[in-house]
């Protein structure tokens, strides 16, 4: 039987799917995805910060036999954790699972639903899939390192060497987030990151998702003007007390593309976090964006780990099989 997760079982289905993610090898973990996993604390302690409405739990026999998240995520989208069973879940189960799903989804007008699994995971990919998941695509982890501007005197010569003009990063002052938001979006145009869903959301939406997301905010924002253009976005981020940081964004308008650029932001990053003692370096990357993977392997980053990016596109399709009312 499928039902809301009580308050009284959340510890005991947050400890579920906490120790599922763990099984996905998550020492390697982004700095922004760590803080959304579900971690014991909040398996033992409420957190005001995060919605456990869409927490759902299946029984058996009155004991907890499965567990699924839906986690509110900014921008009218969500992520899925899980699901997470203790045994292998029968048809009419993966029925309720996926009517909650979508239910839930229509109930908070959500546009976009992800979720992350491994690439060795064929099972759990088989699951989402019964679901009503497709493939996205595969994007990679890479890591460099900050310390001590690993690649030294010949990295600087050949940045010198590529570029015309410097570019000048500028940190986004309170009048400016208009302005700037408007040249985030701007980025996104004919972008090769994932442009299966690029449609799917409305600049507002885009604008809420990179506000809501990271822990530094706009002390970590970053405006690369071309003399005084603003020609590109670049969004860092790193928890408090942690050694690694993350590019949560980082894009140039179409007209200055494939112009050695993005150079220039890389080494940026570096030299802005090795300032602020920090260790290594992140970045989640499509496997299909070509000229992203170039820029990365050619400023020092190298692979940590590989994932299958999955998604559900609201309003969902007509043609669903049918499934058990709840």
């Amino acid at each position: 039987m499928l039902q809301q997760c009580p308050p009284e079982l959340r510890p005991q289905a947050l400890r579920m799917l906490w120790q599922e993610a763990m099984s996905f090898s998550t020492d390697n973990l982004s700095t922004n995805e760590a803080g959304l996993q579900p971690s014991e604390a909040e398996a033992e302690n409420e957190s005001e910060e995060l919605s456990f409405e869409g927490l759902y739990i299946l029984l058996r026999e009155n004991r907890l036999f499965g567990v699924l998240w839906i986690a509110l995520r900014p921008g009218k989208t969500a992520t899925i954790w899980g699901p997470s069973f203790l045994g292998t879940p029968n048809t009419e189960e993966i029925a309720e699972l996926r009517q909650a799903i979508e239910t839930f989804s229509e109930k908070q007008q959500l546009k976009l639903l992800q979720s992350v699994t491994p690439t060795a995971k064929k099972r759990h990919q088989e699951l989402l899939h019964r679901l009503g998941f497709e493939q996205l695509t595969e994007r990679i982890l890479l890591e460099t390192s900050c310390e001590s501007n690993q690649n030294g005197l010949h990295e600087a010569a050949s940045l010198k060497h590529s570029m015309t003009t410097p570019l000048d990063f500028r940190i986004v002052k309170p009048d400016q987030r208009e302005a700037f938001w408007k040249t985030l979006i701007e980025t996104q145009q004919q972008s090769q990151d994932c442009p299966q869903v690029s449609h799917v959301l409305a600049d507002e939406d885009w604008q809420a998702i990179y506000e809501g997301i990271g822990e530094r905010g706009p002390g970590y924002w970053r405006a690369a003007y071309l003399e005084e253009e603003c020609i590109g976005c670049l969004l860092l981020d790193s928890p408090l007390n942690h050694s690694i940081a993350e590019i949560l964004y980082m894009g140039i308008i179409p007209a200055y593309r494939q112009q050695g650029l993005g150079r220039q932001f890389v080494s940026f990053a570096k030299s802005f976090l090795a300032e602020r003692h920090k260790r290594a370096l992140q970045a989640w990357v499509d496997m299909e964006n070509t000229p992203a993977m170039q820029l990365y392997q050619r400023t020092g980053f190298s692979m940590v780990r590989q994932e299958a990016l999955l998604y559900r596109v609201a309003p969902f399709s007509p043609s669903a099989p049918p499934v058990v009312s709840l």
